[in-house]
């Protein structure tokens, strides 16, 4: 599949894989039965939690998947609505945990859920990217990281400087 350097190398080539297994595959990384009961803020911590478990767990798994993923950005790519259903499951999740979060009071009442639920989506896949393309980058920090910024937000410390 590539160069010795590749990190795909070595992996299932995107069209052995079928398209339900990509598909089931992609929404139980962070679909709510494996974020558990939790609901508001500390689900979308979960969820970035499972990503980070998901890495660790099964690295191969992960990196065949999201080579998918990314090679269905392509408009003729074999998995494209597959994987556009997988994302907008994922965003619909996030949104829904961080509506109920502005609800509990757990994040700033003007803080928009879809918003933020697409930055959160869009840090989850880019920490993987990044972590695809440099198996040495501490893809686990970057998930604490994210969780970080995210409580920064938490309506019991975030504030506003009117800027």
């Amino acid at each position: 599949m590539g160069s010795v350097n590749d990190p795909m190398r070595g992996l299932p080539e995107p069209s052995l894989v079928s398209r339900a297994e990509c598909r089931d595959r992609a929404q139980d990384v962070i679909e709510p039965e494996r974020v558990g009961e939790v609901q508001g803020l500390e689900a979308v911590m979960a969820a970035i939690d499972a990503q980070e478990r998901a890495i660790v767990e099964t690295p191969a798994e992960m990196r065949a998947l999201y080579a998918i993923f990314f090679q269905s950005s392509d408009p003729g790519a074999e998995y494209r609505v597959d994987v556009s259903r997988a994302l907008t499951a994922q965003r619909r999740d996030l949104t829904h945990w961080l509506s109920e979060a502005r609800d509990a009071g757990e994040i700033l009442p003007d803080l928009h859920p879809s918003r933020i639920a697409g930055q959160i989506l869009n840090s989850m896949i880019g920490i993987v990217y990044q972590w695809i393309m440099d198996p040495a980058t501490p893809a686990p920090q970057m998930h604490r990281d994210l969780k970080e910024l995210l409580g920064c937000h938490h309506s019991g410390t975030a504030t506003r400087t009117g800027r």
